[in-house]
């Protein structure tokens, strides 16, 4: 569901027991909801249904960050030059899986010295960008693209917040209203939190809003991925030297310090960036390497007490960055890397069921032909 203004409140009952082939009649009583989506299969990251390369980025050298993002309908991705100091904007319009039309945005205000990781985040009607950059001390970059992903957006450098470093990935997450700007700085194997408050324009005060902490266990970290559980916020964090995938829990506040919850090391070889999908109950992480193919692991419900493993696909592509969603009842990975080829994956079960997705608010002629 999506909203305006008013918090949805997801509310509907089905029937406790039904047999194979009988029609189930859902009942929704939701409030506040503007758009409605039903997904009637889990599982989709265990059925591969398409493979291939999207587009090709004239240029595009060093892929190493990749963020797809929607705005009202329309669909964009934005891709990391890195040995060219450029973005990229992808124009998909109203399906991410459409060949995008392709805009190269160049170095905005000449801020981009060899970037990397790349996210997107609205904010009050405003678009804001984010990447990381690969020399150390080199800072971040912040882009404002003002209303519409469409525009060209300005560029300025927020520094290193009285650190050292190299900020290579970063998300942001809002916690109870507060925008935080969460980094992975890669030389010092730690987990930054910058603290903006209500806005991005907000002073920072480095003693006051930049929390730090230690990973430990963790040698070059460039890499991660966030979410939040629950009251809890939960980070998956690649670990390079130790070919593994490092959780952080963070109990209740995404600022306080995290405690180690599992270490994950089947078949991974110099992990680089983390995706998380959720999947039903499910997490799924997508792990991306310059000397392997992408790797997909099941992190079921991100409780420590359920062991991850590895789902295998043959002929998963080799991406420096990737960016992984739900659209219309599949879950769909698309990244680049050494080439120039954007490469989309996309993955869906069949569950025996008549409609495997529907957008209706009461969907009808609901029936299971299996178990």
């Amino acid at each position: 569901m999506a909203t305006i203004g008013q918090v949805p409140v997801s509310d509907f009952s089905a029937p406790a027991n039904a047999c194979l082939n009988q029609q189930i009649k859902l009942v929704n009583a939701s409030t506040n909801a503007i758009r409605y989506e039903w997904d009637f299969c889990a599982n989709d990251s265990e059925t591969l249904t398409s493979n291939a390369d999207l587009a090709t980025l004239s240029g595009l050298s060093g892929g190493y960050g990749y963020e797809i993002a929607e705005d009202a309908g329309t669909w964009f991705g934005f891709a990391v030059s890195q040995n060219n100091h450029s973005i990229y904007r992808l124009d998909f319009g109203d399906s991410p899986q459409n060949v995008p039309a392709i805009t190269n945005l160049g170095n905005p205000g000449s801020q981009l010295s060899f970037p990397q990781g790349i996210e997107l985040y609205k904010h009050n009607g405003n678009w804001y960008g984010f990447i990381g950059l690969y020399d150390p001390g080199s800072g971040i970059v912040r882009l404002d693209f003002g209303s519409s992903l469409t525009n060209i957006p300005t560029a300025d450098n927020l520094g290193m917040f009285g650190l050292s470093g190299r900020f290579w990935d970063l998300k942001v997450v809002n916690q109870n209203g507060d925008l935080i700007l969460v980094i992975i700085n890669r030389n010092t194997n730690s987990i930054v939190r910058v603290n903006y408050r209500d806005s991005f324009n907000n002073e920072i005060v480095n003693a006051t809003h930049v929390f730090s902490s230690s990973i430990a266990g963790a040698n070059l970290t460039p890499g991660f991925d966030i979410v939040q559980a629950g009251t809890d916020w939960i980070a998956l964090v690649a670990s390079d030297q130790t070919n593994s995938i490092i959780k952080l829990k963070f109990t209740g506040d995404i600022l306080t310090a995290p405690a180690i919850d599992g270490t994950y090391t089947t078949n991974l070889t110099r992990p680089l960036q983390v995706s998380l999908l959720k999947e039903g109950t499910h997490y799924v992480a997508a792990i991306t390497s310059e000397f392997t193919s992408i790797k997909l692991v099941d992190y079921h419900d991100l409780d420590a007490a359920n062991a991850p493993s590895e789902i295998i696909h043959s002929g998963l592509p080799s991406l420096f960055a990737a960016d992984v969603l739900r659209y219309h009842g599949k879950s769909i990975l698309q990244g680049v890397g050494s080439t120039n080829k954007l490469r989309n994956v996309s993955f869906q079960s069949s569950c025996g069921a008549s409609v495997d997705f529907s957008e209706e608010e009461n969907p009808e002629d609901l029936i299971f032909s299996s178990a």
